[in-house]
């Protein structure tokens, strides 16, 4: 990273360590059971600042319509989770920690958020419980599923590491 030398007004290049969001993915969600394949939730270490960005992508999407929405309902009442969320990620970006650990008392909602870093391959490492192995992007396998027929039928993707264990998956289609 360069930084500003203001004695000499020269530009230097300067170690800044790197943050990231240690955050393991949610166990025994009800989806699970429905699923034809076991998931086994991966902790992930996400870059702060791709976790950041994306928080502030969605809600900089979603503020072209709050305006709209009843504030009672779930999809505002979400928005500003994103918010609140994405303030708790900001407070935590230079932290002296070179990890952070997702705090639970925050509301959840990097199971989804994350989706785009995970299968985009944009963290550290992923832990996989089954194995009890970490292992880098490059190596995981993405695969579509699905589950059922017709119009009773949902399915999405899931990453799985080098010996099949699905670490994380989102269910990103139903019909």
């Amino acid at each position: 990273m360069r930084v500003n030398n203001k004695l000499s007004g020269s530009h230097t290049l300067v170690d800044v360590p790197m943050v990231y969001l240690k955050y393991k993915m949610p166990a025994d969600l009800p989806c699970y059971t429905d699923w034809d394949f076991k998931v086994y939730p991966g902790t992930f270490l996400f870059l702060m600042p791709a976790m950041i960005a994306a928080f502030h992508r969605r809600i900089a999407n979603d503020s072209k319509y709050a305006h709209m929405w009843a504030s009672k309902s779930g999809i505002y009442k979400e928005h500003l989770d994103c918010k609140e969320v994405l303030k708790w990620l900001e407070t935590h970006e230079n932290s002296a920690d070179n990890i952070v650990a997702w705090d639970n008392a925050v509301r959840d909602l990097f199971w989804s958020m994350s989706q785009p870093l995970v299968y985009g391959g944009e963290y550290h490492d992923v832990h996989c419980p089954a194995c009890d192995a970490h292992y880098a992007a490059d190596v995981m396998q993405k695969h579509e599923w699905s589950f059922g027929e017709d119009l009773a039928a949902e399915g999405g993707h899931r990453l799985a590491c080098p010996n099949e264990h699905t670490v994380y998956s989102i269910m990103e289609w139903n019909s």
